[in-house]
This record gives structure tokens, sequence and C-alpha cells, in this order.
């Protein structure tokens, strides 16, 4: 039996083996840049999330530290006020519920979902580029009780992004 060494083989990788190799490590590299990419888009849409979660931490604060009289508590455009019928009791805007478009009145949930000119509220966090919105319906989901509902909205970027926060405030003067 012979005994061959290994490295005194001087013949080399074929051209199929070196193509080989570079077509791997070029589907290594793909891959790699692949996750990269997307963990940096998955971390650019997180920090907007924390950063609308956090406007909308301290806005809710903001108002709770209000009086129960204060003109940011009422509703603006009374679409959130006794004329909303929920007979249910569910929380629903049963006028509204099923019903084929337009609405019964037209805003469904209680008008929480207004933002722009229709919210009842409104403050442009210029600093951060955030446009902040809430609306309040008034006695619900019962009398005395108050639902506010906290949007902020990401002006810059191509998608704009949401976050919104519903709380309750009992009005008892």
């Amino acid at each position: 039996m012979k005994n061959r060494d290994f490295f005194a083989n001087n013949k080399g990788f074929t051209i199929v083996e070196v193509m080989v190799a570079i077509a791997v490590m070029a589907l290594a590299i793909v891959s790699v840049f692949s996750m990269l990419s997307y963990s940096i888009g998955g971390n650019a849409r997180g920090k907007v999330l924390t950063e609308s979660s956090n406007l909308v931490s301290q806005h809710i604060e903001t108002i709770l530290s209000l009086p129960n009289n204060h003109v940011w508590l009422t509703d603006n455009d009374g679409d959130g006020t006794s004329q909303d019928i929920d007979p249910n009791n569910n929380g629903i805007d049963d006028d509204d519920e099923g019903a084929p478009v337009p609405a019964v009145d037209g805003d469904p949930d209680f008008g929480l979902d207004d933002t722009g000119a229709d919210a009842d509220w409104s403050i442009a966090d210029n600093s951060n580029d955030y446009d902040i919105f809430w609306n309040v319906a008034v006695d619900e989901p019962v009398p005395n009780i108050n639902t506010i509902r906290v949007i902020a909205i990401k002006r810059s970027g191509l998608v704009a992004r949401r976050v919104s926060v519903d709380f309750y405030r009992m009005m008892l003067f």
C-alpha cells in the first residue's frame, strides 16, 4: 500500500468545482443580505410603533390630568353623543351595525375612528412628524363614563403608521 501525501497532489480544483463553490457562496451571501434587510425594515417599523405608543401614552396622561369640565373632554362634533343608540348595551353603535353604506348616521363606532377634520380634537407634533387625534363618545359604554380614543399617525414615510388606544374616563362632577 502506498503512503500518499494529501498535499503532494498538485492537480488543484476543476472549473466545475470552482463554479459550484461560487454558486453556494453567492446563495449564502444573498440569503444573509435578505435577512439583514428584512431585519432593518422590522426595526424601523418597531421604532415607529414605539414612538407612536409613547406619544399616545403621553397624550392619555395629559387628558387624564384635565378637569372633567375641560373642553377637550367633550364630543366636539356630536357624533359620539346620545343620538347613537346602543339598546343591546354591547358597546356597538347599533344604528350603524350591519347597516348598508351609508350608515344610518354615517358615524359607525360612535365616531371614535375619526381622523383629520372629522376628529373631535387634534394636535400636530411637528417635531416627530405625527398627527394626534382624539375622539370622545359621551356616556358610552354606560352613563357618566366617556370612551376616549387617542390616535397617533406618522406623517412621513411611504406608509402611514397608526396606533390607537381606547380608555374610559368617569365624568362625575
